[in-house]
């Protein structure tokens, strides 16, 4: 078996080199002005995708059952600002809008459903 080539840190002198230097180095950040970072940012054509809402959240609620569909854009924040403006999480708003739909086509066997649905 072959012998392996040495690392040739024979050269080195123990104690030219002291470790202690490389573990007190203190890296500072530098204080960052968010709203001004976000202007530059913008200006250079990256907008954030951060949403501008904070959402409420609540306690438990009987709302457990989940249903996940496409809208189309901006659509979502429609719904929040309803929802905000009536002072409603965004699940029930869209309860009111099936019930006012039922309500305006007569669907009297539907509407009785919903009714059950949510007593």
């Amino acid at each position: 078996m072959a012998e392996r080539a040495g690392l040739d840190l024979g050269s080195f002198d123990e104690d030219e080199v002291d470790i202690t230097d490389f573990t007190e180095t203190k890296i500072s950040k530098p204080k960052v002005d968010k709203k001004e970072l976000s202007k530059i940012s913008e200006e250079a054509g990256f907008p954030s995708r951060q949403s501008t809402k904070r959402r409420r959240r609540g306690g438990r609620t009987a709302y457990t059952q989940q249903k996940n569909f496409k809208m189309r854009p901006d659509m979502p924040d429609l719904v929040a600002d309803v929802a905000d403006h009536l002072g409603v999480k965004d699940y029930e708003v869209l309860e009111m809008a099936i019930e006012a739909l039922l309500s305006k086509k007569k669907m009297k066997d539907e509407l009785k459903r919903y009714k059950n649905i949510i007593s």
